[in-house]
């Protein structure tokens, strides 16, 4: 368990990565993800299980002059579950004003993503994509980073629960289904 001290999977300024099948719970803050993608390009993330934490995972790209060119492209997200503590982003997506990350260009992308909060929508912003914050599925997913993402019932983030072996977290057997 890492306090706020910085996300626990942190891939930056490089290129060319495969971030797959890892768990993560318990990353205690809100302003860093637990599994973050900074200022990289080329990069595929795919089946991890992240749980419990503030925020879930993150493309992010800086204009900085270490980065590797094609940084903030061909980010690739998918099959990735994120059972989220609270409210908080579950999937951020974004950069410091250079506008890669949302450029159709950049080639960046998710897809069957799956997610779970402890409470229904609410207003409260759940994703990012560029410089929009998406309070709800419906908005997530008609964005590249949201291609056939959607919410888990009870019964299946119990399976995510016994399969990873993760702790239970927030997790109640009467939490709603989100959708």
């Amino acid at each position: 368990m890492h306090d706020n001290a910085g996300p626990n999977i942190f891939y930056e300024i490089s290129l060319n990565a495969k971030i797959d099948h890892n768990r993560i719970w318990n990353q205690s803050g809100d302003f860093w993800p637990a599994l973050y993608v900074a200022s990289s390009g080329s990069v595929e993330v795919s089946d991890n299980v992240v749980a419990w934490s503030g925020r879930g995972m993150q493309a992010y790209a800086q204009a900085r002059a270490d980065a590797p060119l094609g940084a903030g492209t061909r980010i690739f997200f998918h099959d990735n579950t994120v059972l989220m503590a609270r409210d908080g982003f579950a999937a951020f997506w974004a950069d410091s004003g250079t506008g890669v990350i949302s450029n159709p260009n950049s080639n960046d992308r998710g897809s069957s993503d799956k997610y779970w909060y402890p409470g229904a929508e609410n207003g409260v912003p759940r994703f990012q994509w560029g410089p929009s914050s998406l309070t709800s599925m419906t908005s997530f997913v008609q964005t590249p980073a949201g291609q056939r993402a959607r919410y888990l019932s009870a019964a299946e983030v119990q399976a995510v629960i016994a399969s990873a072996g993760l702790p239970s977290g927030p997790f109640a057997l009467n939490a709603p289904t989100v959708g």
